[in-house]
């Protein structure tokens, strides 16, 4: 922790508030190393624990940094009143909550900068409402599916029998998580695309939505597939890496390409827009005229 300013009373008691704390097995201030509120000796080297107005006070906890218990444990060291006008709390523990917070305060304008982008191109492709928001809908089916398996494995230690050794922490790494959503979400949407063309093109020559879909299906799958599985072995291979989250970042794109392969592609998407029929190509007269004028074409 670095404080700014404070005379060496109060910091003394500062640090003597957060030696209290239950995690904290104790705190050293420029002058003294305190344990359960009580000076128990001084600093062996006070002066390289002051830099001008900052004062440096540093807490050991007895609870790993990465871990809830850690950020349960910066939580209530930041909950403390400080004597300064600004205290900054460092270390893992404060880096990894601090990171993990920034990813998730931006959360929700990534997933709506795919939401929009993602049924705004698929609308001009198809000229459909629904086709997009099934695709949408969809492709985060397979990608939380995958996610909840990288939770189910490594946060709660299970399958080291398949993924090597690994260091069981109790979270999942959200930049692990974010990469893996990036990269799974990416290559689904781009299958999707692909097998989409095929039963578009097949409704456009005159096709019902049955017969479409089938021959789009029939057309694309064993390429989906193929394309699926080489890009599943190699990233599978990164299981062997000896560093937990590129573990963690094989396993998920691996299962969530996998999935979206198979029980997705295969099965949901033409399921869906079976069941669906004439439904799948409707669209407002005002965004039909839309799609007329700058829609995507082939031709």
């Amino acid at each position: 922790m670095l404080i700014d300013a404070g005379s060496p009373d109060d910091v003394r008691a500062y640090a003597a508030q957060v030696s209290q704390l239950e995690q904290v097995e104790r705190v050293t201030t420029p002058t003294d190393i305190i344990i359960d509120g009580q000076v128990v000796a001084p600093n062996p080297q006070p002066d390289t624990w002051t830099t001008g107005d900052d004062v440096r006070v540093a807490a050991v906890g007895n609870v790993p940094p990465i871990d809830p218990a850690g950020e349960q444990l910066l939580a209530d060291i930041r909950d403390i009143p400080a004597p300064a006008a600004e205290v900054l709390v460092g270390g893992v523990a404060a880096e990894w909550a601090d990171a993990t917070q920034s990813i998730l305060d931006r959360f929700w304008l990534v997933i709506g900068w795919l939401a929009l982008t993602t049924l705004v191109i698929l609308f001009l492709y198809t000229g459909s409402i629904l086709i997009p928001v099934k695709a949408f809908a969809l492709n985060l089916l397979s990608l939380s599916a995958a996610l909840g398996v990288l939770v189910w494995v490594f946060q709660d230690g299970r399958l080291s029998w398949l993924t090597g050794e690994y260091t069981v922490t109790g979270t999942i790494d959200m930049s692990t998580l974010v990469l893996v959503g990036v990269i799974a979400f990416a290559l689904s949407m781009d299958y999707e695309v692909f097998m989409l063309s095929r039963i578009t093109e097949e409704h456009a020559a005159g096709k019902d939505t049955t017969e479409a879909v089938a021959f789009g299906l029939q057309r694309t799958g064993r390429i989906i597939t193929a394309a699926a599985l080489l890009i599943a072995i190699v990233f599978a291979a990164f299981l062997t890496s000896g560093a937990t989250n590129i573990k963690q970042l094989g396993l998920g794109v691996t299962v969530a390409i996998l999935l979206d392969a198979t029980v997705v592609r295969a099965l949901l998407v033409p399921a869906f827009m079976r069941i669906a029929g004439r439904a799948n190509w409707w669209a407002p007269p005002w965004l039909r005229k839309v799609h007329q004028r700058v829609g995507l074409q082939e031709g």
